[in-house]
């Protein structure tokens, strides 16, 4: 964003003009590029630029622009959002609005986790933002563990294997790279199988002696999976 000296009323100067110029423009240009109209509304709003014409920066914004003042504020937090860290698209930026930068940079990097290293989804984002905002959280009533809990593991597995594969080129005759790779591999899907999926289809959460879910209650991913070939 560009930094120019802030009017206090009266006409633009010619540096002013020129930046609201190019800031009217992006916006012209980009009203669906969320976090480039973003940058443009901050700059108008930080250095005054709607003054000569208008009121305020929320009467700009509508008169001129028909965006009401809380879509102009979601493009300025989409904007600094994006400036600290690489999301792709609006609805990735949407996860984290309300975050401090550290929580923005600690959910990215668990997101990378819980997608298993590829592509970060919204989907990563909003799972790892609300392990950040709500805490690993508490068994529910039947005592199934917090989705929160498994994700974290399986993020921080995912970590571990995505800082291992750095040292993949690091001559060290007494490391077995592919058997710690493989090992990291394992316990992250046995991590994920693990997993609670649903309360117990035979017991509801209430027979102690339950031999499909060994009195647990609920039952894992794999549990689940198995019992849906078996019973249906």
């Amino acid at each position: 964003m560009s930094e120019i000296k802030k009017s206090h009323g009266g006409p633009l100067s010619s540096e002013e003009q020129v930046e609201l110029v190019r800031c009217e423009r992006i916006i012209r240009d980009n009203l669906q590029t969320f976090w480039d109209v973003g940058e443009a509304l901050l700059c108008v709003r930080e250095n005054r630029l709607y003054i000569e014409t208008h009121r305020s920066f929320e009467a700009w914004c509508q008169e001129k622009w028909d965006i009401p003042r809380k879509s102009a504020d979601r493009h300025i937090a989409a904007f600094k959002v994006k400036s600290n860290v690489p999301i792709l698209n609006e609805a990735q930026a949407r996860e984290m609005i309300g975050m401090n930068p550290e929580e923005q940079k600690e959910a990215w990097e668990m997101a990378e986790g819980i997608g298993g290293g590829d592509r970060v989804t919204a989907r990563d984002l909003h799972e790892a933002a609300d392990i950040i905002r709500k805490g690993l959280g508490e068994p529910d009533k039947y005592g199934i563990p917090s989705d929160e809990l498994y994700l974290t593991m399986k993020a921080s597995l995912t970590q571990c294997l995505m800082l291992f594969k750095r040292f993949e080129n690091l001559e060290n005759p007494w490391l077995n790279k592919a058997f710690v790779s493989n090992w990291l591999k394992n316990v992250r899907t046995a991590i994920s199988d693990a997993k609670p999926e649903r309360v117990c289809p035979k017991c509801k959460g209430s027979d102690a002696n339950c031999q499909l879910c060994k009195g647990m209650g609920w039952l894992s991913k794999l549990m689940s999976d198995s019992a849906k070939r078996t019973h249906g």
